[in-house]
């Protein structure tokens, strides 16, 4: 029962900074509300899975969320709920674990949202001889 509440609702306490902080996932409404910010984020993690070429591995993450820090710090200070100076104040090595754990337990936010696109990429078939006569 716990495994499934924690698939449903992942979160994770995480020792960062001489604090406990819980790594939550975003709700729904938060999720859409933070789509607009997470795009630029969204738009490149697309561009790997397009590119039959690219290799994603934990470099290529790490070298896409640093390209976007502001948006990262925004992001990871909602999902701790924390202030923004709170995030960029930590350490490197404290900041990394923070990254990775929030990546654990938000993938599914940019999973989902990367479906969506390439779902919308697929051009729409329409079957002439089953269409509807005006």
């Amino acid at each position: 029962m716990n495994q499934d509440l924690e698939i449903l609702h992942p979160e994770r306490e995480l020792e960062i900074a001489g604090e406990t902080v819980l790594v939550r996932e975003f709700g729904f409404i938060e999720a859409a509300r933070l789509s607009a910010l997470a795009k630029p984020v969204i738009d490149d993690l697309s561009g790997l899975m397009t590119d039959p070429e690219a290799e994603i591995g934990l470099g290529v993450l790490d070298d896409i969320l640093t390209r976007h820090t502001d948006i990262m710090v925004r992001l990871l200070a909602r999902a701790v709920d924390r202030d923004p100076a709170w995030i960029e104040s930590l350490s490197d090595a404290d900041g990394q674990r923070l990254m990775l754990t929030f990546w654990e337990v938000n993938s599914g936010f940019f999973m989902r949202r990367l479906v969506m696109q390439a779902v919308a990429r697929q051009p729409l078939s329409v079957d002439s001889a089953r269409s509807t006569p005006h």
